[in-house]
């Protein structure tokens, strides 16, 4: 078993802990306990775990206001307001795949 492999290995002074899969992280008990994990509702995806600050001032952990925005979420936006970009150059920048809100994998083919 991974954990006494692990305190096998550590009482011998090699630094050493167990791999756990997603399931076992989303669900371990002392990250419950911790309130580490705060579920919240994402564009598109819906609700995913997210983790709270590793850090506290008191004895409940930081709670998240609002998740990460999506990809391109925001970018016309901060560059018309920031930048006073007009929708034609937010539409050029768009068209050639400067900015966008759907991710642009590269061609396989070009790829050898």
């Amino acid at each position: 078993e991974r954990e006494v492999v692990a305190r096998a290995l550590s009482g011998a002074g090699i630094p050493a802990a167990g791999v756990y899969d997603v399931n076992e992280v989303l669900t371990h008990p002392q990250l419950e306990a911790r309130g580490f994990w705060q579920w919240v509702e994402r564009a598109v995806v819906g609700v995913q775990p997210h983790p709270v600050a590793p850090y506290r001032s008191g004895p409940e952990p930081y709670g998240i206001d609002t998740p990460a925005p999506t990809l391109g979420e925001h970018g016309r936006t901060v560059l018309a307001d920031l930048l006073g970009l007009g929708e034609g150059e937010l539409d050029e920048l768009e068209r050639i795949g400067v900015i966008g809100t759907v991710p642009q994998l590269p061609d396989p083919a070009s790829n050898p």
